[in-house]
Order: C-alpha cells, then sequence, then structure tokens
C-alpha cells in the first residue's frame, strides 16, 4: 500500500487513480443477442472475486460496435473470466498473451 499525504492507498485503487490495468480482454464480433447476458457474467464474475479479495476489480467495461473492452485490476482476474465466457457461451476462441518481464499486463482475446 502506498501512503499518500497520510492517507494508504491500496494497489487497486492506486491501479484504477493512474488508469492503469493489469487485465484487458478484447471479445470480438459478439453476437447482439448475446451482449446484455455477457456483459451481465462478466460484472458477476467480477463481483465474485471482489468478494474474495478486494485486490480483484472490473476497471472498465466498454461497448465499441461488436467489440467488447475489459480492464481489471489483476491479471489472473482477466484469465480466470476470459476461460469462464468461453467455458459459459462454448463458441468463442480463446487467445492469452502474457509479454515478458516487467510488464504484469495480460492480453486476453476471445472471437466469436
Amino acid at each position: 500500500m502506498k501512503k499518500r499525504s497520510g492517507l494508504t492507498i491500496c494497489p487497486a485503487c492506486a491501479l484504477i487513480k493512474n488508469r492503469q490495468y493489469e487485465g484487458r480482454i478484447i471479445i470480438e464480433n459478439t453476437p447482439l443477442k448475446l451482449k446484455p447476458e455477457l456483459v451481465g457474467l462478466i460484472k458477476s464474475f467480477a463481483r465474485k472475486a471482489y468478494e474474495r479479495d478486494s485486490q480483484d476489480r472490473l476497471i472498465a467495461i466498454k461497448e465499441i460496435g461488436k467489440e467488447i473492452q475489459v480492464t481489471t485490476t489483476e491479471n489472473q482476474l482477466a484469465v480466470r473470466l476470459g476461460k469462464k465466457i468461453r467455458e459459459t457461451f462454448k463458441k468463442p476462441s480463446l487467445e492469452i498473451r502474457q509479454p515478458s518481464a516487467p510488464s504484469d499486463v495480460v492480453y486476453v482475446k476471445l472471437t466469436f
């Protein structure tokens, strides 16, 4: 935890404040009829993850046409969420990329 002006800021809050993330999920070619269910799954999964570990947080969900972009505070959360989406919807292909050190960011891509 960082100290700032006598206040302690948790690592997840610091990431969000600094507009950083450790996990990024791109979901391409999302069928329009599945979007509400998919967004609901993402929010529900993230809420349960937060209840287990307060550092696991959903930062944002952005819908851009047929693409959904999701950012998380933890790279492991992004990987677990990507696998959960593939398991639930069965159709999307899953690609996970983690750049070499010192980066902690993981990129998850699902394509319907």
